[in-house]
């Protein structure tokens, strides 16, 4: 990594010296940078890149986090956005699943995210619950771009979603039928303590 960055380090003094403008031109260019710093190795929806790692995950139109209100611990707790703040709360382990797909779990409580009841219903809010790994636990990502996904779940297909495109805090996180909209982006960055 060290070369890496000794590396990038000298193009960038190169390039600002050049055409002064080096930020937003190198996030064009490598493609790699987050808004959450630095990422030299993006992000996709292999096995390797999920399985094993803390996210947050943030929703692109609002640039909101996955959170846990009120850091709850409790099954039935329900999935909402927040701005950022970093607690344990909005931290989500992802491991491999079944058939392909992946399981989501809160880091603070060790639940599992959870459409309640298994339900096909648009508009429903996502929990968290014990794990169980049915297939109302299992989630499949689909990569949008640089550690960008939209996310369905498996029992459903409905995707992730911001309800009503909130740009709020404690805007609800429901399944939707899948528009593409970027409140149904999720951008992943590594949230490892």
């Amino acid at each position: 990594m060290g070369s890496q960055f000794s590396t990038l380090n000298a193009l960038c003094r190169e390039y600002a010296n050049n055409q002064g403008k080096f930020f937003a031109d190198w996030v064009d260019v490598f493609g790699r940078l987050t808004t959450a710093g630095w990422n030299l190795n993006p992000i996709n929806n292999n096995n390797n890149a999920l399985h094993g790692h803390r996210f947050f995950i943030t929703c692109k139109k609002s640039g909101k986090v996955w959170d846990m209100g009120g850091a709850n611990r409790d099954n039935g707790g329900q999935v909402i956005q927040w701005g950022k703040h970093g607690g344990a709360n909005q931290r989500w382990l992802i491991e491999n699943g079944t058939g392909g797909c992946f399981t989501i779990k809160n880091v603070n409580s060790g639940k599992a995210l959870d459409v309640p009841g298994g339900a096909n219903t648009q508009g429903l809010q996502l929990i968290q619950w014990d794990f169980h790994g049915g297939d109302n636990q299992q989630w499949i990502f689909e990569s949008k771009g640089v550690n960008t996904f939209a996310i369905r779940a498996k029992q459903s297909k409905l995707a992730l979603d911001v309800n009503g495109g909130s740009m709020d805090d404690g805007g609800k996180i429901i399944q939707w039928e899948f528009h593409g909209g970027d409140n149904q982006l999720w951008v992943l960055s590594r949230a490892e303590e």
